[in-house]
């Protein structure tokens, strides 16, 4: 239960980035003819992964349940969690998905930077608040995040660490910068698709 819910939290995040960055360069006959909102191919990704991650996380409740797990208080933090985890998605989505169509090449960095990210993450593993690896915590914003799904939906806790704190302060200002830096070279969009 402790590694299937890092692994639905985390996959989560892998879809809303993988599709994301992709989004804009695989609609390239919509970018390129028709003016809209560009935020909606990224948006688009990230609402699709929800519902992926709505479907795991019923399969979640049946594994808590045939494992005699019962919800604590913990899950009024869920939307907290959520929020934050979706503003860090969203924030790098739109961010790749406009890099990924001013450099092709970014999809294929992607593919192996996921893979390491998910290793230096506390996806399948605890890692521990004191000790050497103490300060991975603070350096990786999934770290207290995934962190946090554990402690809510299988601990029960209403409790949030500090490194979740700043994990919530980093994603939202990395949305805003992405969003801004997003329109700010959306102009480009037409030419490079």
């Amino acid at each position: 239960l402790f590694a299937y819910v890092g692994l639905v939290a985390w996959q989560l995040h892998a879809n809303i980035i993988s599709n994301g960055a992709r989004s804009l360069s695989d609609n390239s006959n919509l970018v390129t003819k028709v003016y809209f909102p560009r935020e909606v191919l990224p948006l688009a990704a990230v609402l699709s992964a929800l519902f992926d991650f709505a479907v795991a996380a019923l399969l979640t409740a049946a594994l808590m349940a045939r494992y005699g797990v019962s919800p604590g208080p913990g899950l009024l933090l869920v939307p907290l969690i959520l929020a934050v985890q979706l503003c860090l998605g969203t924030a790098l989505a739109l961010l790749l998905s406009a890099l990924n169509l001013l450099y092709r090449d970014v999809q294929f960095i992607l593919q192996v930077t996921m893979m390491l990210w998910m290793f230096a993450s506390s996806v399948v593993y605890p890692i521990p608040a004191t000790g050497d690896l103490a300060w991975l915590a603070w350096l990786n914003p999934m770290t207290p995040i995934l962190d946090a799904w554990r402690s809510a939906v299988i601990g029960g806790s209403l409790s949030i660490s500090p490194a979740f704190g700043v994990a919530a302060s980093f994603s939202a200002v990395l949305l805003i910068l992405s969003w801004r830096w997003f329109r700010r070279v959306e102009g480009a969009f037409g030419e490079l698709a």
